[in-house]
């Protein structure tokens, strides 16, 4: 997946969920954390949803203002 390699997961994870960059390595590959879970939640899902969203926008206006 080229996203995978496009994003910094590790300020993703830090800025918008407040946890590590392994944390958030750890959910892409559907590995299970402290919690015993695997993947993401579905809140979190809709989280990381609007995070890429987020950064989309961010990445857009600079696209636009490109002169």
């Amino acid at each position: 997946m080229t996203l995978l390699c496009e994003v910094s997961w590790e300020k993703l994870s830090q800025d918008y969920f407040s946890k590590s960059s392994s944390w958030i390595y750890n959910k892409l590959q559907g590995r299970e954390d402290n919690e015993g879970e695997r993947g993401f939640t579905e809140p979190k899902k809709i989280q990381l949803q609007g995070a890429l969203y987020d950064i989309a926008e961010h990445i857009r206006r600079a696209a636009n203002g490109i002169q």
